[in-house]
């Protein structure tokens, strides 16, 4: 483990980025502990097309650089953002062929409810709420 831009402890381990007909991510789902079982959780997904990659990741975590090549294709899930903006300044500060920015689904405990801790995954993660009801970087509207 180390210590990510934000402070929190940074998990290492293995996710899935899902996939569009362009083979544009879309989405990752972070948290696996092995390889095979993000590769078991992706081939369970009904019509998606999604590559497993190594990941470093938080569990506050709700947004992912994932790294591109050369040919665009991911190489790598840096998930470890709480917000959009925040998650592409950290791109740019980077040296990567190319990236994207996109939004984290987190596996939860059997029970439902998102663990603080966020625990490797020892078998099919369900979804965290989807991204647009997470929140953003940006200030408060005042009214």
């Amino acid at each position: 483990m180390s210590t990510s831009t934000s402070g929190l402890t940074t998990m290492a381990g293995w996710g899935v980025v899902t996939l569009d007909s362009r083979d544009r991510a879309v989405r990752a789902v972070v948290g696996f502990a092995a390889p095979q079982l993000a590769d078991e959780w992706a081939r369970t997904q009904p019509g998606i097309d999604a590559r497993v990659l190594p990941t470093e990741w938080t569990g506050e975590s709700d947004w992912a650089v994932v790294a591109l090549d050369s040919a665009d294709r991911p190489t790598q899930i840096i998930a470890e953002f709480g917000c959009q903006q925040e998650a592409d300044r950290h791109a740019r500060s980077l040296q990567l062929s190319g990236y994207t920015v996109v939004p984290i689904d987190h596996p939860t405990p059997p029970s439902g409810r998102r663990s603080t801790a966020a625990p490797a995954v020892t078998a099919a993660p369900r979804a965290t709420a989807p991204p647009e009801k997470r929140g953003s970087c940006a200030p408060p509207r005042s009214s």
